[in-house]
């Protein structure tokens, strides 16, 4: 019992360390700023607002590539972070901002466009990842996290990205784009990385301890699931966030990366559907769980033999179906726990309940980040899928 207390024990610690490992980073959820209308005025900021995430309408012409000077003012309005409604398969953003005279030298940091992107800076490309095309076949993706750092020559600038994508449902800039002083965005990148690397630490050693405890004592199977819940996990966790496994390898094919990417969040759901499952097992059959979870593994499996997102117009459908097994395992355990009839020692009871709670808070975020596009996408990855 006392190993069993551990694992729940070591779950809920789990989610607590990725809870932190998000709301740490405020820049992009407290936006009180919206662009209006293409436009953005932060001159009136205070210098406590170092850094702040571009939202709101961005300007976008569809199915061109437009260069800043040819941008015309009265382009239609996107909302921007999520991806372009407009029936485009490539096409040209841009957005006027005007500065805060506290903003010397300014970071820009880019988490997640879709997908290959030319970012200029007034009228100087300023990145450039993938090639742009306007066909799938002389294109080549890519969607990378990272900074370009800058000298405002005057009190405003003007951001223009030329993107293609021919590989994703969700086309276009997916994560808000974040401005701020420049040495307060570089000290707030190297925070969120250095959490992140610890965060797969830790995750590694609490797979390693579950998977010894499978191998040295009876072969029970609910440490072998948790063992591998918290591998892929952490796996998952460098795959998405600030993206370390690409940061570290940044010369990782775009194909694997994504295959990868994609194969370990629905095979992570399986992993703590049948967790659940094996550790409180007045909860369902065995038999019955592996069903449940087939859907997962079937189009877990889809990805990463198929080309990469090759499948990703069925993703939504995906996630509102973990996060209906996350909400099938919240009321099914609270169903056993009030009629007692899981037998769940009170020392387990507690640690339980918060992860019973955990995963409620998790659904929820993941199911209004997945339908709503919301900025924090990455919640759906902590439990439910664990975006």
């Amino acid at each position: 019992m006392i190993k069993k207390s551990l694992s729940w024990l070591f779950i809920l610690v789990a989610i607590t360390m990725l809870t932190y490992l998000i709301f740490n980073d405020q820049d992009t959820s407290n936006t009180k700023l919206q662009a209006v209308d293409g436009q953005l005025d932060l001159s009136e900021i205070t210098k406590e607002e170092e850094i702040v995430a571009l939202s709101g309408e961005w300007r976008f012409i569809g199915n061109k590539f437009l260069e800043p000077a040819n941008f015309p003012d009265h382009a239609p309005i996107e909302k921007v972070p999520g991806p372009w409604q407009a029936d485009a398969e490539y096409g040209t953003y841009q957005l006027k901002i005007k500065l805060p005279p506290h903003f010397k030298k300014i970071g820009i940091r880019v988490r997640n466009i879709w997908s290959s992107h030319r970012l200029f800076i007034n009228n100087e490309i300023a990145a450039s990842y993938g090639k742009l095309a306007t066909a799938r076949e002389a294109s080549e993706p890519s969607n990378p996290v990272y900074e370009v750092y800058f000298s405002p020559s005057s009190d405003s600038v003007i951001l223009t990205i030329q993107v293609a994508d021919f590989y994703n449902a969700r086309h276009g800039i997916i994560f808000p784009i974040d401005i701020g002083d420049a040495d307060a965005l570089a000290k707030d990148v190297i925070q969120d990385v250095y959490l992140e690397k610890t965060t797969i630490i830790m995750l590694l050693i609490f797979s390693i301890f579950h998977f010894s405890l499978y191998l040295l004592r009876i072969r029970d199977k609910a440490f072998f699931y948790s063992a591998m819940y918290f591998f892929t996990l952490a796996i998952l966790v460098c795959t998405r966030g600030e993206r370390t496994l690409y940061r570290e390898f940044p010369t990782i094919e775009f194909e694997f990366y994504f295959r990868l990417q994609d194969f370990i969040t629905y095979i992570n759901a399986v992993m703590l559907f049948l967790f659940f499952a094996y550790t409180v097992t007045a909860m369902m059959k065995r038999r019955t769980a592996l069903l449940f979870v087939s859907p997962l593994l079937l189009y877990g499996v889809g990805t990463l033999l198929l080309p990469a997102r090759s499948l990703s117009e069925l993703q939504y459908i995906f996630f509102t179906y973990i996060n209906f097994l996350a909400f099938f395992i919240i009321g099914r355990l609270l169903y056993l726990i009030m009629t007692k009839s899981a037998h769940v020692p009170k020392n387990e009871l507690i640690i339980l309940s918060a992860t019973i709670i955990s995963l409620l808070i998790f659904s929820i975020s993941g199911t209004f980040d997945q339908l709503f596009s919301l900025d924090e996408m990455f919640l759906i990855v902590l439990v439910c899928y664990s975006l």
